[in-house]
């Protein structure tokens, strides 16, 4: 048997009719249809009914039998009423779901505006701006989403990393001796890059944006890397600017929680 035949738009199969009919079909003799019904090479007959969900074909109910004329008008209304509970079944299922991500978006903000304060007020206290700035690191890692938090200072022409959150120590401090020139990063804030108010550099263009920077791969491999997918090149920049439009310092996000761009 070959199922991938049931969707096959070449085969013109008598599901992809139906999916793109959005019309129920029954095929009394399948060597005798000008739609391929043909799952095994038995096959004589077919039903095929569509799931509608608010207005479009959700899925289809696809039956086969070995004798010609083994459906009728009856098992298609049999059918048919099968398809409405399982449109209602998809409905709440989609549903729920939403609500599901509602609720944990609310969740998020609630979190992200629980550090927001508590960030606020060490910013009002006699607090050493390197403290500050690994509340925000650690805030940014438990509430936005990224497993890898890096925040870096502009101390005059140089920009030298002083927080971070989800780094082991000693990688850490590595990558703290490591100074880098701040005209390298200014180069690449360009409008080609800008998501909002940041800057998102992908693995595809590296050779372009990631010339002579230091950057941090947060996962192994890539090799099986899909559409949408974080890479491990990858590198999501956050920027800071002063009244006078002086850059002050940045927040590098790496290896999303989810995996996703």
């Amino acid at each position: 048997s070959d199922p991938q035949r049931l969707l096959n738009k070449s085969s013109a199969s008598v599901s992809y009719w139906a999916a793109e009919k959005g019309e129920p079909r029954i095929v009394v003799d399948a060597e005798l249809d000008k739609t391929i019904s043909f799952v095994k090479p038995a096959t004589r007959s077919a039903l095929v009914v569509p799931i509608f969900q608010s207005g479009l074909v959700m899925g289809l109910i696809n039956l086969r039998h070995t004798e010609v004329g083994a459906f009728d008008d009856q098992d298609l209304m049999f059918v048919q009423a099968l398809a409405e509970q399982a449109s209602a079944a998809i409905g709440n299922a989609l549903r729920f779901e939403e609500q599901a991500g509602v609720n944990m978006a609310l969740a998020r903000r609630t979190e992200q505006m629980d550090s927001l304060l508590a960030i606020s007020q060490k910013l009002r206290a006699d607090v050493p701006l390197a403290e500050v700035l690994e509340e925000i690191a650690y805030g940014i890692q438990e509430t936005v989403g990224f497993n890898v938090v890096l925040v870096s200072v502009a101390e005059r022409d140089v920009l030298r990393r002083v927080a971070a959150a989800g780094l082991p120590v000693d990688v850490f401090e590595e990558m703290k001796r490591v100074l880098q020139p701040l005209d390298r990063y200014e180069r690449i804030l360009t409008d080609e890059y800008r998501q909002g108010a940041c800057y998102f550099y992908p693995f595809q263009r590296l050779d372009d944006w990631a010339t002579d920077i230091h950057t941090y791969a947060s996962l192994p491999g890539g090799g099986d890397w899909q559409e949408g997918q974080w890479h491990p090149d990858d590198m999501l920049l956050a920027p800071l600017h002063g009244t006078a439009g002086q850059l002050l310092w940045f927040i590098s996000l790496y290896d999303p929680i989810n995996g996703q761009r």
